[in-house]
Formats: C-alpha cells, structure tokens, sequence
C-alpha cells in the first residue's frame, strides 16, 4: 500500500491492481465489478477534469486504459460479438490525437463529450450495481 506514495505517476494502477488480488485472489481485471468501480474512477476524473484540477492528457490516457481494458470482456455474448463498455459511449473518439498541445480552450469537444457522457456512465452504473 504505501508503494503507492512513491511510485512514478503513472504506476498506480499496477500496484492497486496487485492490492487488489492480494485481497481478493479471484479478483478479474475484466470483471463486470472491475468495470463499475473503473466507471466510478471515470466520473470522478470527469469531474475534476471539468474543475480543471487535471489535464486532458491524465483523463485520454485513462480513457484510453478502460476502452482497451475491457475491450472483450468475458460478458456471455454470442461468438464473434465483441464486448464494448457501451457507458463509456463515443469518448474513445474524444481523445483522438490527443496531445500537449490541446487546452480546454482549444479542444473545446472533449470538455463537451464529457458533460454529455457523464449522466450515461452514472446511470450505468446504477442499473448494474
């Protein structure tokens, strides 16, 4: 746990995923579970990013983790029916060519997709909670 204090900025998901099947040794990375709690730390990015408090690139990188993340996630559907988190909407275009150069002021659509996804990821959480 108190790795986390003193890792590199962007190793904290390695390690809480390591606490996390330290503490439960079933734990799936693709488990429906996984996906709410990922969908929870999503709306609270969101909801920073919107105050400013992070970058665009800390919520595209993040994004990017949970659309690959659960891209095929074990969910029962018929063969050759890909599974997409359908809450994270049409964000994983929001992010294309995502680099240091974009502020808020001249990526304006991000800060747009955000607000208009949020209360989708939200209700999506509460019908599979």
């Amino acid at each position: 746990m108190f790795e986390i204090f003193y890792a590199p900025k962007y190793h904290f998901e390695d390690i809480l995923f390591r606490l996390s099947t330290a503490v439960e040794p079933d734990f799936s990375p693709q488990s429906l579970s996984a996906e709410i709690l990922a969908a929870k730390y999503l709306i609270n990015l969101i909801k920073r990013y919107l105050n400013d408090e992070i970058t665009h690139m800390d919520i595209c990188r993040v994004m990017n983790n949970i659309d690959r993340g659960f891209m095929d996630a074990p969910r029962d559907l018929p063969d050759k029916v890909v599974y997409y988190p359908c809450w994270l909407g049409n964000l994983h275009s929001s992010c294309d060519w995502c680099d240091e150069t974009w502020t808020n002021s001249n990526a304006p659509h991000l800060k747009q997709d955000l607000e208009s996804q949020l209360p989708h990821i939200s209700e999506w959480i509460n019908s599979n909670s």
